[in-house]
């Protein structure tokens, strides 16, 4: 059997599946065989631990410090769509990068969850154990490697396995699967046992829909259960990350000189561009030029 009779037509393509991808994929064990071959092999090296990680430390120990036996939820923020199958360039949420130190695109779907754990057993002696949980790299042999553009590596590039991102960043990491286990195990009121849950909401909706959903569970009364009071309680999360924020460590001070010096370099270069954009057709594509990514290498 070739290729073309193991690739679905149109007809049997169910239509949700149809928009996902511009042209049908082979799909036959050759095929699939095909494009796990002949890779350079990756290296195996661990990579050093970024300069950010001690300070994402520090102020995750902050943080900590606040919400004292509650679980704390802090999503990175899912892909947006920017028209068909294009994405927006993603950011993470503002907490998220500033508990963690990352700020790439390889991390939607990444949740942060500081886990309460008993006095002096935390993290560098706080109340908490911080775990990273996101997708790491998928294997070569694998459908995904090549059949999904939006993780793949045929497509976005390597993406860090979970012994990279935990050496990287001083930071224990787990496989996004096990997420929903670790949202919702023990929740319930603490006068029982429970796990209480603070969550920064309206980033990530399949998490806010897990916790509310948790919470409402495991309530005493769930028919009157006082969402207003649970929202008020996820918002002095939220605060708590903003007002960390203000005050800026060494690091952050440091990226912000940083990126003064390239901007005054770059305004530099466009006045350079000044005399040569007024006599050209597109003068604002000249303008344009020196805050290119070409311009800079």
């Amino acid at each position: 059997m070739n290729d073309a009779e193991n690739t679905p037509t149109s007809a049997s393509q169910p239509l949700e599946e149809r928009v996902n991808n511009r042209s049908q994929r082979p799909s036959s064990n050759a095929f699939k065989a095909f494009m796990a071959s002949n890779w350079a092999p990756t290296s195996g090296d661990l990579p050093q631990q970024d300069a950010v990680a001690a300070y994402a430390a520090t102020r995750r120990k902050a943080i900590s410090a606040q919400f004292k036996g509650e679980r704390l939820v802090i999503p990175a923020g899912p892909l947006k769509v920017r028209s068909n199958d294009c994405d927006y360039r993603f950011r993470p949420h503002s907490g998220f990068a500033h508990l963690t130190g990352l700020g790439l695109d390889h991390e939607p779907d990444a949740v942060l969850i500081l886990e309460p754990v008993d006095e002096g057993t935390g993290d560098d002696g706080a109340h908490h154990r911080a775990t990273l949980y996101f997708r790491p790299l998928a294997g070569r042999d694998t459908e995904q490697f090549y059949a999904d553009s939006r993780s793949g590596e045929f497509w976005i590039g390597a993406r860090p396995t979970l012994e990279e991102f935990e050496a990287r960043l001083g930071l224990s990491t787990a496989h996004v699967d096990q997420l929903e286990t670790a949202i919702t195990k023990n929740v319930g009121a603490p006068e029982i046992g429970g796990i209480s849950i603070r969550l920064v909401r309206k980033v990530d909706d399949n998490i806010d829909a897990l916790v509310d959903t948790a919470r409402y569970n495991t309530a005493k009364d769930p028919e009157n259960l006082d969402l207003g009071v649970l929202d008020a309680l996820d918002e002095k999360l939220s605060e708590a990350l903003s007002e960390l924020r203000l005050l800026k460590d060494e690091w952050e001070i440091e990226q912000m000189k940083i990126a003064v010096s390239a901007t005054v370099e770059g305004f530099e270069e466009v006045v350079k561009a000044l005399p040569r954009a007024l006599t050209h057709a597109r003068g604002e594509r000249v303008v344009e030029e020196p805050f290119s990514p070409a311009h800079a290498r």
